[in-house]
């Protein structure tokens, strides 16, 4: 029970300001840098609040980032991995990976 809690609190918080911020008459959304990790974390908890038990999203993630740097599996703790598949491209060393993620509670 606690950990729906913590998982749908940050959510309700985040929606409720950005809700008031975009309705006023002159709003200029924000442009600051946005990193993938950042991204990917604002997904996951999206995820975890708004999917029923049991539910799942599934996504595509590459597994370098441009650097080359290895990217690791996302956890968060109210989603378990279902599956991973991975994609490889003909003639380059670039893979994707399909990521299977299910709500648990």
């Amino acid at each position: 029970m606690e950990k729906q809690h913590i998982c749908k609190q940050k959510l309700t918080f985040f929606m409720s300001n950005s809700a008031k911020r975009n309705r006023q008459d002159k709003y200029i959304p924000p442009k600051r840098p946005y990193s993938f990790e950042a991204m990917l974390n604002d997904i996951l908890d999206f995820a975890a609040s708004s999917l029923v038990d049991g539910g799942r999203i599934s996504m595509w993630m590459p597994t370098a980032n441009d650097e080359q740097v290895e990217l690791g599996i996302p956890m968060h703790p109210c989603l378990e991995v279902v599956s991973v598949c991975v994609q490889a491209f003909n003639k380059c060393e670039v893979k994707d990976d399909l990521l299977v993620l299910s709500a648990i509670r």
